[in-house]
């Protein structure tokens, strides 16, 4: 009898003990597929969490195009490891064990669907008139503006160069096999234009930097085998150039004289720089967003003779590092960064909470911390200045993959009772066009600061059918925001 009472005994606490067995194993396998996630997922950009992305995004898209970029041993019970496509990219080894843990990890931890939320602007705003020019370039094709002095504007289209004087008089001063990413003045009769190469993402260097003489009307190449350059700076003694590749890319000097290029920093991405003492110690540091691969901000500054960099802010590629901007923000005299979330082109097309515009304050010794953020689907570009004259600095902000096109163009006003507070009012002419590029400046000569959005209808978007022909048939190119102040 007690040795029955034994076995009913022992059987009783196995029983008990299975769930406690059950949940070591498993939070055994989960601490496994963590660590297995971030060797694997973060070898080659910020590794993205589970929570970030829906369920079926995972599944459907980012998981599948992942698993490209591994060379796997053999065949796979997972049907898309079995496809060729991006098979050049393949240089990781992978197995169907490894992979189901990955898989199981982000299918399992991954909501149902994402939070969402209003568009909070309900007002629109009263600072600027809004001025809408039409049949610029046959269709809103717009990939780069320079405000210039004497009252122009320039806008390059597809495969041309326009010029606009005094919002009205529209002359095509060269047409050119170029995309033209970028403009900058190089004399009074001269211009620099980047020329991409093609839009579409590409490792070929097909890019050039070009010279424009306008008296001659005549283009020719300075610089060749660029990797999709999309902007060019100036420096005391050289340009900076943006490459941003695709998993190729590199942020380049050239010199001003001699055109000559040399690679500061060889990483896909690169976007835009700015050059400023960002601690106030007398020395000059860059800082560079990169928007492919290791995405984020980071500093390129001489040290011991030599240049070196980090990335001071990081981001997952679900983010979509889109733009930069730099300002004081909070008046505490170092130079604060100001920075929009919102690139929704790749495998995750859905709307976003965490897109928007992010302020990271400079502390003073050239460390930033996020201190506001302003929600906002599909953020794309922005420009900071005092528009409205009251010494604190405000913000245009708009969205390229907005949830609502109404809401596609946001101004962001500082409150001088609470600075690093705003209010946000809506331009209601945002929905007549698909806002690519945003540029700011006098273009008035008035004394104040406008700003001009320019259109671009082509590219990956969620917006219905009958919106894309209404921007085709209103064929609205720029936007000009006429600062009202004087």
């Amino acid at each position: 009898m007690r040795r029955t009472n034994y076995f009913i005994l022992r059987s009783v606490m196995l029983l008990l003990l299975l769930p406690v067995l059950y949940m070591q194993c498993s939070d055994h396998t989960e601490d496994q597929a963590k660590r297995i996630v971030a060797a694997q997922c973060g070898s080659c950009h910020m590794q993205p969490e589970p929570q970030s992305l829906t369920r079926d995004v995972w599944k459907d898209n980012i998981l599948p195009q992942m698993s490209f970029y591994y060379q796997w041993d053999g065949t796979s019970i997972f049907s898309y490891a079995n496809q060729s496509f991006y098979r050049k990219k393949a240089t990781l080894p992978m197995n169907d064990r490894t992979w189901a843990l990955i898989e199981s990890y982000y299918l399992n931890n991954s909501p149902v669907e994402l939070t969402e939320r209003e568009e909070s602007a309900q007002l629109p705003q009263s600072r600027f008139e809004e001025i809408l020019l039409t049949n610029v370039c046959g269709m809103p094709s717009i990939t780069a503006m320079l405000i210039d002095d004497n009252e122009k504007l320039y806008c390059a289209c597809n495969q041309a160069l326009v010029s606009i004087k005094s919002l009205h008089q529209v002359d095509t001063i060269l047409v050119t096999n170029s995309v033209i990413s970028d403009i900058l003045r190089q004399s009074d009769k001269d211009l620099l234009l980047l020329n991409i190469g093609e839009l579409g993402p590409h490792d070929i260097p097909k890019g050039s930097l070009n010279l424009y003489d306008e008296d001659m009307k005549r283009e020719k190449v300075l610089l060749s085998q660029l990797y999709r350059p999309v902007e060019i700076s100036r420096t005391k003694s050289s340009f900076h150039i943006s490459e941003y590749g695709n998993d190729k890319g590199r942020y380049s000097a050239v010199d001003n004289k001699s055109f000559e290029r040399s690679t500061l920093i060889n990483l896909p991405g690169s976007y835009r720089s700015f050059t400023f003492d960002m601690d106030l110690d007398g020395d000059e540091e860059t800082i560079i967003q990169f928007s492919q691969s290791q995405e984020g901000i980071y500093v390129m500054q001489e040290m011991d003779g030599k240049l070196e960099y980090e990335r001071i802010i990081s981001f997952p590629p679900e983010y979509g590092l889109s733009d930069l901007d730099t300002a004081d923000m909070n008046q505490d005299g170092y130079v604060d960064l100001i920075i929009t979330n919102g690139d929704n082109a790749d495998y995750s097309t859905i709307d976003k909470p965490y897109h928007g515009l992010r302020i990271y304050l400079n502390d003073g010794s050239g460390r930033f911390e996020e201190s506001y953020f302003y929600p906002m689907y599909g953020a794309t570009q922005l420009k900071v200045n005092d528009y409205n004259g009251d010494g604190y600095q405000d913000v245009v902000v708009s969205s390229f993959f907005p949830r609502d096109n109404t809401k596609s163009i946001i101004l962001l006003e500082q409150s001088l009772e609470e600075p690093m507070s705003f209010r946000d009012t809506y331009i209601e002419q945002a929905y007549t066009g698909r806002w690519l590029v945003m540029e700011d400046g006098d273009i008035d000569q008035d004394g104040d600061i406008d700003v001009v959005l320019s259109s671009f209808v082509a590219g990956p978007t969620n917006e219905k059918p009958s919106v894309l022909k209404a921007w085709l048939d209103k064929s609205v190119d720029v936007l000009i925001l006429e600062n009202r102040r004087f």
